[in-house]
């Protein structure tokens, strides 16, 4: 269950965060201005969406290793392409004509959701519906119809360890 998992006043701090995962993803092929508009983006939409920084910033290394140029996957059978830093729902790509801009905007996809009729939840619907940062992620991973609440390593399919990698990303 849900509280398995640490509560945010156990998390690493912001600042360790991103010096720990900056580090990382300069590894990736991105300049290091582009992992600093990733960082920044993680911080900006954590405002709007009502999610810790720590773990949008969190969520972004799981799904993309905060790799600017990462490739989109799709849902088997769903129709759907995940896109972006934070593999969004029909979210947007890496655009190097505007390279600060498609980055706010992926970490925006994926922090606040995509609107419209093929858009997708993001972090902050996920968060309103379940009140928990790990059930969002759950919901994030996998979709959120029919979670586990007893078991978030039921994946139902998805990646079983994403709640715990989570968990080991926020701690540092």
């Amino acid at each position: 269950p849900a509280s398995n998992f640490p509560s945010p006043d156990k998390w690493a701090t912001w600042e360790h965060l991103t010096a720990q995962n900056a580090a990382i993803m300069n590894t990736t092929g991105n300049s290091a201005q582009e992992t600093q508009w990733v960082i920044d983006a993680a911080n900006e939409f954590a405002g709007p969406s009502g999610v810790d920084r720590r773990g949008i910033l969190a969520v972004i290394m799981q799904e993309s290793t905060g790799r600017v140029r990462v490739n989109s996957t799709s849902s088997p059978g769903a129709g759907v392409n995940n896109t972006g830093l934070m593999q969004a729902h029909n979210g947007a790509s890496f655009n190097g004509e505007n390279p600060q801009g498609s980055i706010r905007q992926m970490v925006k996809d994926g922090a606040c959701g995509v609107p419209g009729p093929t858009g997708g939840d993001g972090l902050q619907q996920l968060m309103a519906r379940y009140h928990n940062f790990f059930v969002a992620c759950r919901g994030y991973n996998s979709g959120d119809g029919g979670i586990n609440m007893s078991n978030l390593s039921d994946g139902g399919g998805a990646t079983s360890s994403y709640c715990s990698d989570i968990a080991n990303r926020v701690l540092g």
